[in-house]
């Protein structure tokens, strides 16, 4: 366990898949981790994306997925 079962704010995860900076894997296991406890979590994996989220496309869905992740827990 990573500490993660203290954690009772809502998590938003958003990680490239071509990220060479901080492994993906780190973000599917503390979203696993989350689900698993019952904590709200949600986790977005943007495709060919690294560090940062540069093509538009995935600038946009990201946008919109904070301001809906804010909508619903803010």
């Amino acid at each position: 366990m990573t500490g993660l079962g203290r954690l009772t704010s809502p998590v938003l995860l958003a990680h490239g898949d071509r990220d060479t900076n901080v492994p993906v894997a780190e973000s599917v296991q503390a979203h696993q981790e989350l689900q698993a406890l019952g904590a709200p979590s949600d986790l977005l994996l943007l495709p060919g994306e690294g560090h940062t989220v540069v093509g538009r496309h995935h600038l946009v869905e990201l946008s919109e997925r904070v301001a809906a992740w804010f909508d619903r827990w803010l």
